[in-house]
């Protein structure tokens, strides 16, 4: 199983990882460190899974751990000293590309300029410096028009200038495939909808011109309706629908974002253009003159490429689909392109992981592989991912390792899946020991995710500080990133539902840790309906199987590792008493003679309640009753699963305040912007 990106000879991944604190013989941690440190009252029982009162308003991180000893206060003067100086060390998120100020004598023969756009290549690829903006942005147009005007829509250069700052601080650093941007004026002319586009991204979250934002949004979607009415021809065009597919416009429910569409045109788009050939074969009469890719950087191209193959294995990992450029000739690509010094190795490391993780599901789906098998297939996965850091160390950056994490957790569980499958009727206890492995083998990874990202949470204010605090958790980041943490959270309620009878399991409150993690940085923003819609799927779910009255049934079984990530919806939904919407999925009941019609019975949910009799089926909850499930079950001492009313009262005022009388319909369960 060899395959090779010029990176590495063996397959690859992340599963070295800090220990996770284990539980003592009893744990009976009610209170947070932080409140355990300082000796005040802490109130984490009632308010769980958000943080205690205390941490609300200091903004600390609120966990428990059974192990916490109190520190002396001249240590924690030392510990803080120590926080401090790590602080004033470059944040976290290395970039993808380095500035572009400088031109290296290997990419100069190539640095071609077309539509304001030129490629400054690094001169060291292997730099770990934050991107400069004004490197990127190096205008030298004088003769750039004073202002823009897109339909009813119009800018001023100023404008358009503060937008593409705004971008280049919190946007740029994942889009390696971009050039430097010398004109706005030629910029317009080349490719309208990139210079839009980019204008766009950079109004929404904005503290100055949000206000702006959909106004410039509605211009731009005429301007991109119009665009895909014909034949996308030019690179810079693809480009900005690369840029639309990482970060779409904001949606009320996952179910109606456009991505997996537009992504699939942008990947018909690249293979028509030639983008994945080592060389431009034109053919006559087919191409304009300026759509040559001649025209252009060969490692811009490369790039641009590359990112299309990233968004098709990441929107396919998140749909439960197999990549579209699950082949040998794709592989091939972009092998031969990662061995271009020009591209950045850390992004080279990125591309190898998504290759591997592509292989390994076209090797599961097209093998009905027995339990064993699939176990294997998971484990080694694991093993390889292990083996490439350690001989890549050096360039292993945390993106790296988010995209190894995410690749593992999905591998696990699309294995889980396929023994679920092949042993849905008759399961024996071996086959039971498969499959409970593998969610345990998938716990690790999700939790190193949830911290990756809660990490790029708090340090949103200094990484992007022109964007608006109440706008989105995770500014400038792909919306990958959100649906990386929705599935990492999933992954921990299923480990939590596999467990609910080993209360002092090792693993029981790191897991409850991260998973509180998850669900206040998606509560975080409420103007951000995404965030808040998957808060909501997680909070009900969680209460649900942390008290033991919920359990994750296999409804879906064909969407191989999502699977577990659209059951968690299924369960949402039907707690949330919506097993009667018919916008919810189920088929239409025709209930004569007054029993359950077999198609609606294969969709139910049997929900098992504590004292209830094996194998009897208890009706789903119908409304919010808080005093039905106020306080937790006995002998849960971690205060998982209890009832937030301040969360709830927190939806009914929102609801009243746009307007909206059902919030149940307003809010579809499932979304994880």
């Amino acid at each position: 199983m060899s395959h090779t990106l010029g990176v590495s000879e063996s397959l690859s991944g992340s599963t070295d990882r800090s220990p996770e604190p284990a539980l003592g013989p009893s744990n009976r941690a009610k209170s947070c460190t932080t409140c355990r440190q300082v000796k005040l009252k802490c109130n984490l029982r009632e308010t769980f899974p958000s943080r205690c009162s205390r941490c609300e308003k200091t903004g600390g991180t609120c966990q428990t751990s059974a192990s916490f000893k109190r520190v002396a206060s001249r240590s924690r003067v030392k510990q803080l000293e120590a926080q401090v100086e790590q602080l004033s060390r470059p944040k976290l998120l290395s970039p993808l590309h380095v500035g572009h100020g400088r031109i290296s004598s290997t990419c100069r023969a190539t640095n071609v300029e077309a539509g304001g756009f030129t490629d400054a290549g690094p001169s060291n690829t292997n730099s770990k410096l934050p991107p400069d903006s004004q490197g990127w942005l190096a205008l030298n147009d004088v003769h750039s028009p004073p202002y823009f005007t897109l339909f009813d829509c119009v800018l001023s250069h100023d404008d358009m200038l503060s937008l593409f700052d705004c971008f280049s601080e919190g946007y740029l650093v994942h889009c390696p495939f971009l050039g430097q941007v010398t004109s706005f004026g030629r910029l317009e002319k080349e490719s309208n909808l990139l210079l839009w586009t980019i204008g766009m991204l950079g109004a929404r979250y904005h503290r100055t011109y949000q206000d702006q934002y959909p106004v410039i949004r509605a211009a731009h979607s005429r301007l991109y309706g119009n665009k895909l009415c014909e034949a996308v021809e030019h690179p810079l065009d693809l480009q900005a629908l690369l840029l639309l597919c990482s970060w779409p416009a904001a949606v009320n429910s996952q179910w109606k974002d456009p991505s997996w569409m537009l992504n699939g045109a942008v990947i018909n788009c690249a293979r028509q253009m030639g983008l994945d050939k080592p060389k431009d074969e034109v053919f006559f009469g087919t191409r304009r003159a300026n759509n040559q890719l001649a025209r252009f950087a060969p490692r811009l191209l490369k790039l641009t490429w590359l990112k299309c193959f990233a968004l098709d294995v990441q929107m396919s990992l998140w749909h439960g689909n197999l990549p579209t450029l699950a082949a040998a000739r794709y592989y091939k690509s972009v092998t031969d392109f990662c061995r271009d010094p020009s591209i950045p190795r850390d992004y080279a490391l990125q591309m190898e992981l998504h290759v591997r993780a592509s292989r390994f599901l076209l090797q599961m789906d097209e093998s009905l592989a027995p339990p064993q098998l699939a176990w294997t297939l998971a484990t080694t996965f694991g093993q390889d991912l292990a083996d490439l850091k350690r001989e890549h160390a050096t360039d292993w950056t945390p993106e790296v390792g988010l995209v190894a994490d995410t690749a593992q957790m999905y591998i696990c569980m699309a294995s889980h899946v396929q023994i679920i499958n092949g042993s849905a009727n008759d399961m024996d206890h071996v086959t039971a020991a498969y499959a409970k492995e593998l969610i345990q083998s998938a716990v690790s990874p999700a939790i190193q995710c949830i911290e990756y990202i809660w990490e790029l949470f708090s340090q949103r204010a200094s990484r992007c500080p022109s964007f608006r605090d109440d706008s989105t958790p995770l500014p400038g980041c792909p919306k990958h990133h959100s649906r990386t943490l929705f599935y990492a959270a999933t992954v921990l309620l299923q480990f939590l539902d596999s467990e609910e009878k080993n209360l002092r399991h090792p693993r029981l409150e790191a897991v409850r840790n991260a998973f509180q993690k998850a669900h206040v940085l998606f509560r975080s923003c409420p103007l951000s309906r995404e965030h808040a819609n998957a808060g909501r799927s997680l909070d009900v779910a969680g209460r649900a199987i942390g008290r033991n009255q919920g359990h994750l049934k296999s409804n879906v079984t064909t969407r191989m590792g999502a699977s577990s990530m659209y059951n968690l919806t299924w369960l949402s939904g039907l707690l949330r008493g919506r097993e009667t919407d018919e916008e919810f999925g189920l088929p239409p009941v025709s209930n004569q003679q007054g029993l359950l019609p077999a198609t609606q019975a294969s969709y139910a949910v049997t929900l098992s309640m504590e004292g209830s009799a094996a194998g009897n089926q208890v009706p789903p909850w119908t409304d919010w009753d808080a005093s039905a499930i106020a306080m937790p079950l006995d002998g849960l001492d971690f205060p998982f699963g209890v009832w937030d009313e301040a969360l709830y009262q927190d939806w009914l005022t929102t609801t009243a305040a746009i307007g909206l009388e059902d919030w149940n319909v307003a809010y579809p369960s499932g979304s994880a912007g």
